[in-house]
């Protein structure tokens, strides 16, 4: 049972330390900024003027994406980097617990024995003794 306790918690740190390396993988990644400003042009057709409108607008909601997408990884990032940290914590502090658990436990197992072992003595002490003076064993317990 404490191994598996203690599997569970090597385990967890493990996912701990992975999700704390992504986050810093993801925080140092960089995107390439492509954005540029094209600036206003007109055009002798009002149609080309128009189409290029439309695609100055288009590449400036890319821009605007691409700086929401930088957001969204950042936090992203950082919350990788917090959860895994509090993950490793935790189950560091679990693997101590159950440590300690264990301790706790084999020393309440051996005075239970020793315990056992020494009412065992005091029984036989006893039957001996009723033995010498003749008397039941029962009886001298009484």
């Amino acid at each position: 049972m404490k191994n598996k306790k203690q599997l569970y918690c090597k385990i967890g740190m493990a996912i701990g330390v992975l999700a704390v390396i992504l986050g810093f993988i993801l925080l140092s990644k960089t995107f390439d900024n492509v954005s540029s400003d094209p600036g206003y042009a007109s055009f002798g057709a009002d149609f080309y003027t128009l189409q290029y409108k439309a695609t100055r607008y288009a590449a400036q909601n890319v821009e605007k994406v691409y700086l929401m997408t930088t957001v969204i990884k950042n936090g992203l990032s950082y919350i990788l980097i917090v959860v895994g940290l509090f993950d490793v914590v935790y189950f560091l502090l679990k693997a101590e617990e159950t440590k300690s658990y264990d301790k706790i436990i084999e020393l309440i197992e051996k005075s239970q024995i020793k315990a056992v072992s020494d009412t065992s003595e005091v029984e036989v002490d006893e039957s001996l003794e009723a033995n010498h003076s003749g008397q039941d064993v029962d009886s001298a317990k009484n």
